[in-house]
């Protein structure tokens, strides 16, 4: 997107998971929903490629044109990756996620028992997927994850493994006034972010130094929304956006609601860290941050969140269509549809005034003040005191 444009910017922050539930696919649903509503009268915000969607299906905006910044965490960070740095149609993005997750993950397997020889191979062959479909989208397997200009900036989040570190890694498409992110190829920021249990951590070398990562979606990081208006303020710096607010709208897709888990729950040993670890409760901070904050007067936030049946969703076909059709009855609830209807305005109004905007500071071809006509005009008023041949214009001649 331009960065010279007085408007906010339009952010959206994506969920993410842990191990192979698949409430991600929720969230890509109720994208893909926007994404449909937003191409109806703007076919300029499709990929224009009709392989890039299903057949039969209506046409999708790009969300990497629709958007300034996706965030994501977890699963919800690679699919970031895909849709803002690769430039992929959300139905590209559902059929490219099943298909690498079922490639390595068996619907019935269980973590607890996998040996580390077993997670080495899953590891592999995780990674070999990733060096495809990369090298499928940009043609380079191993093609960087920073660009000069992004269309989109992306920011995805992990952990370090190495330490306790309280604060995420982001992995950005772009260069941060204050960065911390590692600068890598485009596979391996997925494989670092979208880590699981069943996968050993996502190690490389750089400068003499070993670092490692795990997803940061299983360090109380699940919901990045904090990160991603934090984020965002500092990219509207760096765009010297002059708009206020600065975030214009944010909009949050959860990954399902968690549902309750016990007290014994394995996942960790720590009761308070386990109850943090509730994607509401950062929903919840987010809210309170945007209502007291001065810079984010007037900022509109959504967040959309199937709140039943996605709890114990694994990776499976029929799994998969209960996915879709509990997201479905919930975007067709009176109350989110409205919240749709306003993400869509705002998509939609930020792109005219964009356009708008370009139309303005573009140079007029008719006007006479343009580099053309003024050699015209110069010309010719010589040519009437006496020096040299008139220059004769197409349609007019210029005095």
């Amino acid at each position: 997107m331009s960065e010279a444009r007085e408007n906010g910017l339009i952010v959206l922050s994506l969920d993410g998971e842990t191990d192979i539930r698949i409430g991600v696919l929720s969230a890509l649903y109720s994208l893909r929903d926007l994404m449909v509503q937003v191409a109806e009268g703007h076919p300029e915000l499709t990929s224009g490629q009709p392989s890039a969607e299903p057949m039969g299906s209506p046409p999708e905006a790009l969300p990497s044109k629709c958007f300034d910044l996706i965030v994501g965490s977890g699963d919800g960070g690679w699919v970031a990756i895909m849709l803002g740095r690769m430039g992929m149609s959300t139905s590209q993005v559902i059929d490219t996620y099943c298909q690498i997750r079922t490639s390595v993950h068996d619907s019935d397997f269980n973590i607890d028992t996998l040996s580390d020889q077993q997670k080495a191979a899953k590891s592999a062959v995780f990674e070999q997927s990733l060096r495809l479909l990369v090298a499928a989208n940009t043609g380079r397997a191993e093609e960087q994850l920073r660009i000069g200009n992004p269309l989109c900036y992306v920011a995805a989040l992990a952990m370090r493994a190495e330490n306790d570190a309280p604060h995420p890694v982001l992995f950005r498409n772009y260069e941060a006034r204050k960065s911390n992110s590692p600068n890598c190829s485009i596979w391996f920021a997925i494989r670092a972010v979208a880590s699981s249990k069943s996968f050993p951590p996502a190690c490389t070398t750089s400068m003499s130094h070993r670092f490692c990562f795990l997803a940061a979606s299983q360090h109380n990081f699940s919901n990045p929304v904090d990160e991603a208006i934090t984020e965002a303020l500092e990219l509207a710096k760096k765009l010297k956006i002059t708009g206020s607010p600065p975030l214009a709208c944010l909009v949050s897709l959860g990954a399902g609601h968690p549902g309750i888990k016990p007290l014994d729950d394995p996942i960790d040993g720590n009761v308070a860290a386990r109850l943090t670890r509730n994607p509401e409760k950062a929903h919840e901070e987010a809210q309170k941050r945007i209502e007291k904050q001065h810079d984010l007067k007037g900022t509109e936030y959504f967040r959309l969140n199937v709140d039943q049946g996605l709890q114990e969703n694994l990776l499976n076909d029929i799994k998969l269509e209960k996915v879709l059709s509990h997201t479905e009855a919930y975007l067709n609830t009176f109350t989110v549809t409205s919240k749709v209807s306003r993400i869509v305005e705002h998509i939609v109004g930020s792109i005219a005034k964009r356009t708008a905007n370009s139309q303005t500071n573009a140079l007029p071809t008719e006007d006479p003040a343009s580099e053309f006509d003024l050699m015209h005009i110069y010309a010719n008023r010589l040519y009437l005191l006496g020096y040299g041949l008139p220059l004769w214009e197409p349609r007019r001649m210029i005095f």
